[in-house]
């Protein structure tokens, strides 16, 4: 018996989604896909910021809703406030694109990311894409000229957030529920 289970790592511009079946009698993940949907700014002058945020939280919707419409369950590392207006807008559109989400969502920090994955609660970018791409090597990791890209971050990231996902009492629950059925 297995979950279709999917990870999230949402910020305004980029979101990085991993989807994957995870065996619940094993416990082992096989990766299926991965999508990584990036956003910036406009620089047409003549675009309101407001609409540009529209523009870039409906393409997030978007694709998240078109990514996540399979799976039963999805894991996801929880942004976190700022300080500066800007970040607080991204933010804002994170948690609001989370809300319209109606699956099963296990709901993790930055730091059970860091440590279910790269094990170390301050881990750097560089240290989870290794861990990432060593966990999964012959997975289909973004690359340019064939060298792994520094924007997997943000698929490393999604990974581990499943990783952490599952260590949850919420998902012994949730497997607890799948396997009496």
């Amino acid at each position: 018996m297995s979950f279709v289970i999917a990870g999230a790592d949402p910020a305004l511009s980029n979101l990085g989604l991993v989807k994957g079946n995870l065996n619940l009698d094993t416990g082992s993940l096989s990766l299926t896909e991965s999508l990584l949907i990036k956003t910036q700014a406009s620089k047409n002058k003549t675009v309101l910021k407001r609409m540009d945020d529209l523009n870039r939280a409906r393409n997030l919707y978007l694709g998240l809703h078109e990514f996540i419409k399979d799976v039963d369950i999805i894991c996801v590392e929880m942004p976190v406030g700022s300080q500066t207006a800007r970040a607080m807008c991204s933010y804002g559109v994170c948690i609001g694109i989370l809300a319209s989400v109606e699956k099963p969502m296990i709901q993790v920090s930055a730091q059970e990311v860091k440590l279910a994955g790269a094990g170390v609660k301050n881990a750097s970018k560089k240290q989870m894409i290794e861990w990432a791409t060593s966990t999964y090597p012959n997975f289909d990791w973004l690359k340019d000229n064939g060298r792994i890209i520094n924007d997997n971050e943000h698929l490393a990231d999604a990974l581990a957030a499943i990783y952490a996902g599952v260590r949850t009492d919420q998902f012994k629950q949730a497997k607890a529920l799948r396997l009496s059925k």
